[in-house]
């Protein structure tokens, strides 16, 4: 793309400068970077939202299992009891948050419209059974009442934003889907933040 190019010229000017040695450096003049065009800083954006993503995937893997030992003691007995709500909120919830930020990537909306929707599909259908199955998830966590309505509320809004973006979309109203869908997303990359937050605590202690 235009943007990914004009990052990488960037780079490679940059890189030349430190190739040369300290007097031949006098002689080189290296033009100050322009600012981040809108199509770049959104480009970066959805590079960096799906590479968090892909690491929290890759981490949570594991627990796509019928294997008891692979889940927290504290939480074997409970998920083994409800393993197809466990399975299928893992897998549906994987799915939306590596798709999610290609529907974010406007360069690619414009040129690939077709791609856009079936993908945009694909991220709804995976949200709208992730929600109801986080829910449940969410009422098995620990830590009160606190912890199970916050999971509960997310839950809700999460399962509420799709069916209107999917509304939206289907009336033609495309500033209200695009309103929507990035509010969405969100609380998909939710996931994200509080895998971060837990790895935070555990190094404090």
């Amino acid at each position: 793309s235009q943007a990914f190019l004009r990052c990488e010229q960037r780079h490679l000017q940059s890189r030349r400068y430190f190739l040369f040695s300290p007097s031949e450096r006098r002689g080189f003049v290296i033009s100050r970077p322009a600012p981040l065009s809108s199509d770049e800083k959104n480009l970066v954006l959805v590079t960096a939202l799906f590479g968090f993503g892909v690491l929290i995937v890759l981490h949570n893997a594991q627990f796509i299992t019928t294997d008891a030992s692979r889940f927290h003691p504290a939480f074997q007995e409970k998920y083994m009891a409800n393993l197809p709500v466990v399975l299928s909120h893992g897998v549906s919830a994987m799915v939306a948050l590596v798709v999610g930020p290609f529907q974010l990537w406007r360069e690619a909306r414009a040129k690939w419209r077709r791609a856009h929707r079936r993908l945009g599909m694909v991220y709804l259908l995976a949200v709208l059974a992730a929600a109801p199955t986080g829910m449940i998830m969410g009422l098995m966590a620990f830590g009160g009442v606190a912890a199970q309505g916050f999971f509960a509320v997310l839950s809700t809004l999460w399962f509420l934003t799709a069916v209107l973006a999917l509304q939206a979309i289907w009336s033609r109203d495309f500033f209200a889907h695009r309103h929507w869908m990035i509010l969405n997303y969100a609380m998909t990359f939710g996931a994200v933040v509080l895998r971060i937050e837990l790895s935070l605590l555990e190094l404090v202690g």
